[in-house]
Order: structure tokens, then sequence, then C-alpha cells
């Protein structure tokens, strides 16, 4: 793979993170009258004042937590 295509993936890959839960979820808060956390922020800030940092990194949980689905809550 080249360097113009690993490019084109990456900026596949940032595509598909942007979108969030997916477009679905999108068009739901649209119908709501909300807008999206990244559109609020896009709002909020003066344009190319802002870069977004760790746009690929995956949230983790360390340890053996969970969250209680009921109440919610870590558990561990």
């Amino acid at each position: 793979m080249d360097i113009r295509e690993q490019v084109q993936e990456i900026e596949r890959v940032r595509k598909r993170i942007l979108i969030g839960g997916g477009l679905d979820k999108i068009e739901k808060q649209h119908l709501q009258g909300k807008l999206t956390v990244r559109e609020r922020t896009e709002k909020f800030l003066d344009w190319g004042s802002f870069a977004e940092h760790q746009t690929f990194v995956r949230p983790t949980m360390t340890g053996i937590e969970e969250i209680d689905k009921e109440t919610q809550r870590f558990r561990g």
C-alpha cells in the first residue's frame, strides 16, 4: 500500500468516526430539534481555532470494572 492509499484509508476511517453512533442517531437528534455534540462545538468555536486530538483513540476500561446496566454505576 503506497502513501496515497494509506492517506485515503485514514480519511475513510476519520469520516466514519465523525458520524459517531450513525446517521440514524444524528437524524434522531435533528428530529428532536437538537444538534450533535460536534455540531454544537462547531457553533461555539471560531472556525479554525480548534483541532480535535485523539480522534482515533478508542475508550477503554482498565481492570475488571464494568458498568451495571440497570444502575449505570461502576462495579468491580
